[in-house]
């Protein structure tokens, strides 16, 4: 029987065998640092800033006092100021239908109680300083 020629012989050891390491297995709990013996981690409060030494369970508060103040600046509301009476900046007029009286953004006449209707937009006459419809005053302009 004859051999082959070398470059046609297959051998073992022409592919090197990778090297078998051990499975890792909870690579995350086994992590550097978290190691039994091992110091605990440093951390930064989110709520005050100081720095804590952790503990295997996360956490983002150095104490339940930060974490009830976070809870509580987190749920807190917000504070809004009442809007102006008028917030557009125009006055309105309204006139009292049972007895006449010309009201400045109040609909309702104070001497008889009842609901006036309106009559538009007004301002402030410049001479007597009562209100008076913008139609009435732009009329009056030559």
């Amino acid at each position: 029987m004859t051999t082959p020629p070398p470059s046609m012989v297959l051998s073992h050891h022409a592919h090197p065998k990778p090297e078998l390491t051990e499975p890792v297995r909870n690579a995350s709990r086994n992590a550097p640092g978290l190691r039994p013996g091992s110091p605990p981690p440093s951390r930064v409060c989110q709520f005050c800033g100081n720095e804590y030494e952790g503990s295997s369970r996360p956490s983002s508060y150095c104490d339940a006092t930060c974490r009830q103040a976070a809870f509580r600046a987190r749920r807190q509301r917000l504070v809004v100021p009442p809007l102006p009476r008028h917030a557009h900046g125009l006055d309105v007029l309204y006139e009292c239908a049972a007895c006449g009286e010309r009201l400045l953004n109040a609909q309702l006449c104070e001497s008889c109680h009842r609901f006036a209707r309106r009559l538009g937009v007004a301002v402030t006459c410049p001479t007597c300083d009562e209100p008076i419809l913008l139609s009435e005053l732009l009329e009056q302009l030559p």
